[in-house]
Parts: C-alpha cells; structure tokens; sequence
C-alpha cells in the first residue's frame, strides 16, 4: 500500500473527469450534424452523463463502505474505457445517451472512491489533500479544453479527441492495480454501545436546551425590537388612531 502513488492516481483519474466536460461540450455539434439531430436531443443525450455523474456519487457513497475502495475504482475503470469507446463508435442517439451515461457513472465513482481514499489515508491532513486533488479538475477541463482547441485547427476530429482520453486512464489504471486499499473511515469509527434509552434521554436532553436557547433568543429579539426607534414610533401612531377612532 503505497499512499502517494494512491493520491498521484486519484489526481489522474480525476483529470480524466475534467477532461470529459470539456470534450463532450466542444463535441455537441458535430454530434448534432453527425447524427442528424436537433440540438435539444443531442443535449439530452449530453446530459446523461451529469445524470450518471451525480447518481453514482449520491449511491456511491454508502456503496463504498460496503464493498470498498477497491471495488469501486475497478468501476470507474471499466466505466471510463467502456465510456470512451461507446462514445467513439456511437451509431445513434441511443448510443451516444448509453455512452454518456456509463461515462458519467464513472466519473461519478472516481469521485465516490478517491475522495474517502485521500481522507482515509491523510486524517490529519484532509482538507489540504482534498484541495490538491480536486484542483485538478479544474486543471483537467483546461487540459480537454486545449486538447480540443490543438486537435481541431489540425483538422482531427471529435473521435480522436476523446481517444486522447484513454492515455490518462491507462496511467492511473496502472497506478491502482497491485495496490492494496485501506478501509474507508466511517466503518472503523468507534460506534456508541450506549443503551437505547440512554441515547434517547440524552436526545431530548440536546432537544430541550436547543429549545430554551431558541426561547431566549426570541425573547431577546422581541425586546429589541420594542426598543427601536421606528418600531416604537409605529406603536405610538397605532394608539394615537384608536385614540382618535374613539373620540369620533
């Protein structure tokens, strides 16, 4: 287990991640004119793989803890290579949608499985390891934005471009394998063996006092507020017109 070459390897995936928003933002109209349709379907056949992205992330998460970090970056693997080639050699709408999809559901698993990784492996030091990944993302749509923007005035087109994606994916495929992973965080977090009625009782406890802490507050700002200046000029206009109401 060697932790540096696990958080080189999560920087690399993750360039890969980038990389796609980029290519697949400067690919809508080639698609569009490739594949004879209009601009609404090529993009619901775009967004697929956003939808991908944030469902593996959401499911991801318990996921992980479950059949581990190892498991889940061989998805991303599979995923990406499965993503890229489909995309490549997409013969219709349809294809092009399952292309985007599993791709997404990668990148959505790169993101399940390094961000623990790097949390696991640096506890006292998270943030600042979590920053240094993640800057790649960025880092990465600049780098599918240029591939693009050098491939394009050469007069190669979309397919190879997304090809290109493939060198960075083999890089940290190679990173990962042979490497064992740690258990994520949260299973090997003590756990509370506190009876039931105990962790209730002290519930209601925490419950209570954020109740009178909300009361005092309340009554704080209603004091306050009895105290302002236009508040208090607005009560006094209120008397004076019943005052007047009841004379007349």
């Amino acid at each position: 287990m060697k932790p540096d070459r696990l958080f080189r390897a999560s920087q690399i995936a993750l360039i890969v991640t980038a990389m796609s928003f980029a290519l697949r933002t400067t690919s809508t109209a080639s698609w569009a004119i490739q594949f004879h349709e209009s601009n609404e379907r090529i993009g619901w056949a775009n967004g697929a793989a956003l939808w991908g992205f944030t469902a593996a992330m959401i499911l991801g998460g318990p996921l992980v803890d479950a059949i581990g970090l190892g498991r889940m970056i061989v998805v991303a693997i599979v995923g990406h290579v499965a993503g890229i080639l489909l995309t490549i050699i997409a013969w219709n709408h349809t294809a092009l949608f399952a292309g985007s999809l599993i791709f997404g559901i990668a990148n959505g698993s790169v993101e399940a499985a390094c961000t623990p990784l790097i949390a696991t492996f640096f506890p006292n030091d998270k943030t600042t390891k979590l920053n240094h990944v993640h800057a790649w993302f960025p880092g990465g749509i600049v780098i599918g934005t240029l591939v693009n923007l050098g491939l394009a005035k050469a007069g190669i087109g979309w397919q190879l471009q997304f090809a290109t994606m493939l060198a960075p994916t083999v890089v940290y495929t190679v990173l990962f394998v042979g490497q064992s992973f740690p258990k994520t965080i949260i299973p090997v977090l003590p756990v509370s063996t506190a009876p039931p009625r105990d962790a209730a009782l002290a519930c209601r406890a925490v419950l209570s006092d954020l109740n009178r802490r909300a009361q005092r507050r309340d009554a704080m700002l209603v004091e306050a507020l009895d105290r302002h200046p236009i508040v208090h000029a607005q009560r006094q206009r209120a008397q004076f017109q019943r005052a007047a109401t009841v004379d007349e």
